[in-house]
């Protein structure tokens, strides 16, 4: 029998240890040691068991496992950060700001109404053929700019997120290739979200991003 992970649910390795997001339920959570042993098992390529009543109940519990179609048991992966964008000095393109005030209110709005899991989706889709509009900026450093200049319109619970969707979005629409990374981190546990331009973040310093490992990438 092959397990994979639900489409929901990703992780990372953070100091010996699995870090899971379940975007569905809007958890981060960590095995107890027994159960993350035998998930890094199965990982291995390990045959344990063969149906949903041999898991054990912790792991089974944990809803990190479905039976044949889904994601590879495997952890998320991430360009190296290299560099930020706002080490440099950046010119603001205000005409910009109207659409960017609407992209924050839009994640925020997003977030609350369905949900974690199903925005995610939702910007996933941006990937694919994405128009790049006649005036668009060669290079994001303008569009970022005026984005930081609104860093105080959006709400401070979960601001990197809200932020970093909404960024995220904006520039996809443009034909910029950006990422959305989700990140997380240990002793003591904290949360991160950040755009990313190939191995540039563009809307946090390097060494605030680096301190997080990336858990999903949108």
């Amino acid at each position: 029998m092959a397990w994979t992970l639900p489409d929901s649910v990703s992780f990372c390795e953070v100091h010996g240890r699995l870090v899971f997001l379940d975007s569905a339920a809007d958890l981060y959570l960590c095995l107890p040691e027994a159960e993350e042993a035998v998930f890094r098992r199965l990982m291995a390529g390990e045959t344990i068991f063969g149906t949903a009543s041999d898991i054990p109940p912790g792991l089974a519990a944990a809803g990190l496992l479905v039976e044949g179609e889904g994601q590879p048991l495997a952890p998320c992966k991430s360009a190296d950060l290299r560099a930020s964008i706002l080490d440099r000095t950046l010119a603001s393109h205000n005409r910009h700001m109207p659409g960017l005030a609407m992209a924050l209110a839009r994640a925020a709005l997003s977030l609350r109404l369905i949900g974690l899991d199903r925005t995610l989706r939702a910007l996933s889709r941006w990937r694919v053929a994405v128009p790049q509009p006649v005036g668009t900026c060669a290079h994001p450093c303008g569009i970022v700019a005026a984005f930081a200049r609104l860093g105080m319109l959006a709400t401070p619970r979960d601001q990197c997120l809200v932020r970093s969707l909404a960024l995220g979005r904006y520039l996809r629409c443009r034909g910029f290739a950006v990422d959305i990374v989700l990140g997380a981190r240990l002793r003591p546990f904290s949360a991160h979200a950040w755009v990313q331009l190939g191995d540039t973040v563009l809307n946090d310093q390097l060494d605030t991003a680096r301190n997080f490992t990336p858990i999903r990438v949108v």
